[in-house]
């Protein structure tokens, strides 16, 4: 409350003095004062039917897929959203499956970027300990490409351009949510998410604000956190060779090298992102020299793509499993990381979020069109029981998977190496395996 408000209350109550004497003056100066406080703050509260918080891949991808049905939604995020954000600078490339284009496709969302998209034609699976290997190509299914590989830096900053000129989206950037209240709520009263001084009311929050979630830890909700011990190091690669649209995922005892195809910007050579996953008992490789890490690279490399032009200077992530033990709680719905994330060994981190998205639009529509409160646990737990197979799917096989190629174990290694020669061997097998990771079986378990 500013100078101006206090001297008019003052003012107010100046000619009561008279009449009431000194006795109760101060005591009505502070009730009055209170009454006034208490007033303005109820006019800075404000309600919103939904809640947004976090605009990370996922968290944009809900607060469009909910604009593109009409829907007004309130979008809560810590950064500013703009268009070619020093902050957004990202070199890393998010895999879409071609369940995840078929879903962006039906929000009007594929032609933002379907130009700029490297499509995955063939898988190449390597087990380098045992000299094994497996090949996933698209003319098996018939279903179209593979994937797709797109940086993340263009992905996110199309997204945000959608965001900016959409009239159903509420954006409040550069705000921290400093807490969230949900426990020991009437069923007529609403959610309250608290931004600096201000307290927002809501029929429901949706929290998408990533692994390391504040949403989950105000709401108390548990979560599962495994860290592999691993550091994946993640860098742009400038190759001689054509990668012709071939991802090749190479595993090594120490951890997986994966080389993703990239779309071709320069005419003079061709470019892949790498991920390259290392046991964190190596070392920190970032604290190399450019030269000491390009020649450890160079020998897992194996000359896959012809002569190395160029490397970026690689950013390092530590590697972990999370997962909430709650997708929901009294009027707060978790989406993407902040309810599950897991190992990128097989890329489907983004994918699995975006279907949680999709999926938690299908049953807010069906609660709105039966004239259901947007946070009632019958909307909720629809939602969360629909997602449970394909999440838990997910976590448990990228956990193993993770495991079985990364283990020395002679035993594990024999399994390994008759498994991928299995997979190669049965056709129906080999389907079953593609149709899972194209995200086009999961399409099915969603309903």
């Amino acid at each position: 409350m500013n100078n101006n408000n206090a001297v008019k209350i003052l003012n107010e109550v100046d000619c009561l003095y008279l009449l009431i004497g000194s006795k109760h003056y101060i005591m009505l100066i502070f009730y009055l004062l209170y009454e006034k406080i208490i007033t303005s703050m109820k006019k800075e509260n404000e309600h919103y039917d939904i809640v947004l918080i976090g605009a990370g891949l996922v968290g944009l991808m809900m607060a469009l897929f909910l604009a593109k049905n009409k829907i007004k939604v309130t979008l809560i995020e810590k950064n500013k959203l703009k268009e070619n954000n020093d902050q957004l600078k990202d070199e890393r490339t998010t895999a879409i499956s071609q369940g995840t284009k078929r879903i962006l496709m039906k929000f009007n969302l594929w032609g933002l970027i379907k130009k700029h998209v490297q499509p995955i034609e063939k898988i190449e699976v390597i087990d380098n300990s045992m000299h094994k290997s497996l090949t996933f190509d698209s003319k098996i299914l018939d279903e179209g490409d593979l994937g797709f590989i797109v940086e993340n830096n263009l992905f996110k900053n199309f997204l945000i351009k959608e965001v900016n000129k959409s009239n159903y989206i509420n954006l409040i950037d550069e705000t921290i949510v400093r807490d969230i209240k949900i426990d020991d709520l009437d069923l007529d009263e609403k959610a309250q998410v608290w931004i600096g001084s201000k307290i927002i009311t809501s029929n429901l929050i949706i929290s998408a604000d990533g692994r390391l979630s504040l949403s989950r830890n105000f709401v108390n909700i548990k979560s599962y956190n495994h860290f592999y011990r691993q550091n994946a190091y993640v860098f742009i690669m400038q190759h001689e060779k054509n990668h012709k649209g071939i991802a090749l995922e190479k595993f090594f005892p120490e951890g997986p090298l994966a080389i993703l195809p990239m779309k071709k910007e320069n005419r003079y050579f061709f470019q892949s992102s790498v991920v390259w996953t290392l046991d964190e008992s190596l070392g920190d490789l970032s604290k190399l020299t450019k030269k000491e890490f390009k020649s450890e690279f160079l020998v897992r490399y194996d000359n896959h793509l012809g002569k190395v032009l160029a490397l970026t200077t690689p950013k390092t992530y530590p590697l972990s499993l999370t997962y909430a033990y709650e997708n929901f709680k009294n009027r707060i719905v978790f989406i993407g990381e902040s309810s599950q994330g897991i190992h990128p060994i097989a890329g489907q981190g983004f994918n699995l979020g975006v279907r949680d998205c999709d999926v938690l639009l299908d049953s807010l529509i069906l609660g709105i069109k039966s004239g259901m409160d947007l946070g009632s646990p019958e909307i909720l737990s629809e939602y969360s029981s629909k997602r449970m197979i394909d999440k838990r799917l997910f976590i448990t096989s990228t956990h193993l998977l993770n495991n079985l190629f990364s283990s020395r174990n002679t035993t594990l290694s024999f399994f390994r190496s008759n498994g991928l020669r299995l997979v190669d061997n049965l056709p129906l097998l080999k389907k079953g395996f593609m149709n899972l990771a194209m995200g086009l079986k999961n399409l099915n378990l969603n309903g």
